[in-house]
């Protein structure tokens, strides 16, 4: 991806951003950029209109691991400086 691009080329709305191309510039740059207010954000509509273009902002997790077998595992591993015992 390049450092801007556009999400939907048929919108008038702003460019993606990479998130190194964002930490380049400054607060009032970001917030020209996705055209926002910074004390009271996007109108609902705004909102809602985002939303259709660009979906929800979430994505799915896929675990893995369970939560208590990445704690046994960090807890016993090869790397501990007490032993070696137990690694399941």
């Amino acid at each position: 991806m390049s450092e801007c691009s556009v999400s939907n080329p048929g919108d008038k709305m702003m460019a993606a951003m990479t998130s190194k191309h964002a930490a380049k510039l400054s607060l009032d740059e970001i917030i020209k950029h996705f055209r926002t207010d910074p004390v009271f954000g996007l109108n609902e509509g705004e909102v809602e209109r985002r939303r259709n273009i660009h979906g929800l902002n979430e994505f799915d997790v896929v675990e893995d691991k369970p939560l208590w077998r990445k704690y046994i595992d960090q807890v016993y591993t090869r790397n501990s400086s007490y032993s070696y015992t137990l690694r399941l």
